[in-house]
């Protein structure tokens, strides 16, 4: 029994213990920096429903080459949660591909899009949820 404790101690000594800088960290790469990135496309989003809305769309692409999805002077309340999409089409029948989900926009709000999507193959940001189908939609030009 001894001897177990004195292994045990001795295993529980080698083991290192975890420093501060060995946390993983977010690199530059993740963050959004608007502060140089230049605006390739933008378009005002063209609400369907009676509650109306206001809003601007601008897609930024950053000085380490990833893209932003930026709303800009958002007026979006709802009960239900809203979802954003990019798509070939205004009314979502074209292709497309789920960008988030969200409950309330107001004012401004940045997405980091994924690297893997190709904004090009897209000309509509759309805004949909359960009730109401697309809320608003926005061509980028």
């Amino acid at each position: 029994m001894k001897n177990f404790l004195l292994i045990l101690l001795a295993a529980f000594l080698s083991v290192p213990s975890c420093k501060k800088n060995d946390a993983v960290t977010n690199t530059p790469k993740d963050e959004i920096q608007l502060k140089d990135a230049l605006m390739i496309t933008q378009g005002k989003l063209v609400f369907n429903s009676e509650k109306g809305g206001a809003g601007i769309v601008k897609i930024f692409k950053q000085t380490n080459g990833r893209q932003v999805l930026s709303f800009e002077q958002m007026t979006l309340n709802g009960h239900t949660d809203f979802e954003i999409y990019f798509s070939k089409s205004a009314d979502g029948s074209g292709a497309g591909i789920k960008l988030f989900s969200i409950k309330n926009i107001n004012g401004n709000y940045q997405y980091l899009l994924p690297a893997s999507i190709n904004v090009q193959d897209f000309s509509f940001v759309l805004i949909t949820n359960d009730q109401a189908g697309t809320v608003a939609s926005a061509f980028l030009n």
